[in-house]
């Protein structure tokens, strides 16, 4: 169970422990996307459940949770882990998504790459490790659900990403994993937009570049999103610019409190399109939303 206190924790520096470089960012530490991601941490305790997962109501709850901890917030995220390397939507304790008809599958890619920031973060080889083996065990389908679990079959990009983390922590992985470059395409929307740009981060702070193929994607997503936080800092984290001193919408993160349902319906927003059904307020739900988004940004920016 969590008891560690959560403020200023935005404020500490996470100390690295693998060989790696960084670029380094340009946006200011005083920035309003500094001071209110601060506030947010300090917050964040009225909505953690015992082992400091967050949204656990729903289905995401490892996706998020796993982003978090990558950020400096306490959280047991094995708890989702249900048995060596598989993992799951939400903590064991809970009723299992797929089969309580909730997901269309037991894990998904998203929160994998989580699970992935998570380990890289916290320096956990062995974490990596057991994830590899069972991809390896599984043919790569990493978890069950509908049509023999085809939505969770690891593609390449995750295959890179898991072997060169293991590497850079000073494992072994295969030699043919580590041939494996990841690509991006350039045509995405939504929530893939913010999938491809949480993995160009993150394999920036593995191998310490990016590749011209991903700045160009990392522009691309920025103009598509220029309101996005986790857009503004991975362009300003590995192309040097800073969009993060820029204003926040207020609507959608609040200058004195966590949002609310009553702001947007969306838990993190930062994975929708401007004015989709995420933006909509669902103030009948009464649910009070993380912000984790802003936090997330912030770990972007000042790097592991």
């Amino acid at each position: 169970m969590i008891k560690r206190p959560l403020s200023l924790l935005l404020a500490a520096i996470l100390l690295g422990c693998g060989s790696h470089t960084s670029a380094p960012t340009s946006a200011p530490s005083t920035s309003d996307l500094a001071t209110r991601a601060q506030l947010y941490a300090e917050l964040l305790p009225a909505v953690l459940d015992p082992s400091g997962f967050v949204d656990v109501a729903k289905c995401d709850s490892t996706t998020f949770s796993g982003l978090l901890g990558s950020s400096g917030i306490p959280v047991d995220l094995t708890d989702a882990e249900v048995s060596s390397g598989e993992w799951l939507r939400r903590p064991v304790s809970y009723p299992e998504c797929w089969a309580n008809g909730e997901s269309r599958s037991t894990i998904s890619r998203d929160a994998l790459f989580s699970v992935m920031w998570f380990a890289w973060t916290k320096c956990d080889k062995p974490l990596l490790e057991r994830l590899f083996a069972y991809g390896m065990e599984h043919g790569w389908r990493m978890g069950n659900g509908r049509s023999h679990g085809v939505d969770t079959l690891a593609n390449p990009n995750l295959v890179a990403i898991l072997a060169h983390s293991i590497y850079a922590l000073g494992g072994r992985p295969p030699a043919w994993s580590l041939a494996i470059i990841p690509a991006w395409a350039s045509d995405v929307e939504g929530y893939e937009r913010h999938l491809q740009t949480v993995q160009i981060a993150l394999w920036g702070e593995i191998v310490g570049h990016i590749p011209p193929s991903a700045a160009e994607i990392l522009v691309a997503n920025y103009h598509s999103q220029p309101w996005n936080p986790v857009m503004r800092a991975a362009l300003d984290r590995w192309m040097g610019t800073n969009t993060s001193s820029q204003p926040l919408d207020a609507r959608l993160w609040p200058v004195d409190r966590l949002p609310t349902s009553a702001d947007r319906c969306a838990e993190w927003v930062a994975m929708n399109d401007k004015d989709d059904n995420g933006w909509k307020a669902c103030p009948t739900e009464e649910v009070t939303h993380t912000g984790g988004e802003l936090i997330f940004a912030q770990r972007i920016l000042r790097g592991k």
